[in-house]
């Protein structure tokens, strides 16, 4: 068995990640996956942020990020291996700043009891954490996520914790 791990996190200082948190009500305003490679023997974080989805080595992430709550899943190793190998042929995706706009739009719509759709839905052209998190988690945990464009970290953090 193999193990991955679904984080939340915050990242130190940015206005963008405080004006999530306070959009969301919550002390993260990011969801990444970590994965630890035997052979270069680091944990690598595999997340939507900047400007492209990307992957980043454990120690860096955590001097710009504080971890709020993990989660562990342990998969076969088949089910692994297909997931990294989806999850590399996602980097360099581009980062969607449009659907975290449409995102924000969702959570002032609910403020007067609207649900809302993501005005700015992309299909898999371009990522958010969230979406990309989501799209990652089916490959090895049943999930009912209707509208991935719509998620935010939120959704994420009640489905899995």
């Amino acid at each position: 068995m193999k193990k991955l791990t679904v984080g939340f996190s915050s990242h130190k200082g940015s206005i963008l990640s405080w004006l999530i948190k306070l959009c969301l009500g919550t002390k993260y305003s990011h969801v990444y996956v970590k994965f630890y490679s035997e052979s270069l023997d680091i944990n690598i974080i595999y997340q939507a942020s900047g400007l492209a989805v990307n992957m980043i080595g454990e120690p860096l992430f955590l001097k710009k990020n504080k971890v709020i709550a993990e989660k562990e899943f342990e998969i076969d190793e088949e089910t692994y291996s297909k997931t990294i190998r989806f999850a590399i042929t996602k980097c360099g995706e581009p980062y969607s700043i449009m659907q975290l706009f449409g995102m924000a739009y969702i959570q002032f719509a609910s403020l007067f009891g609207f649900k809302v759709r993501n005005p700015f839905p992309n299909g898999r052209a371009d990522y958010v954490c969230s979406e990309l998190v989501a799209e990652l988690l089916k490959k090895f945990k049943e999930t009912n996520f209707e509208d991935l464009d719509s998620l935010d970290p939120k959704d994420i953090y009640k489905a899995i914790m």
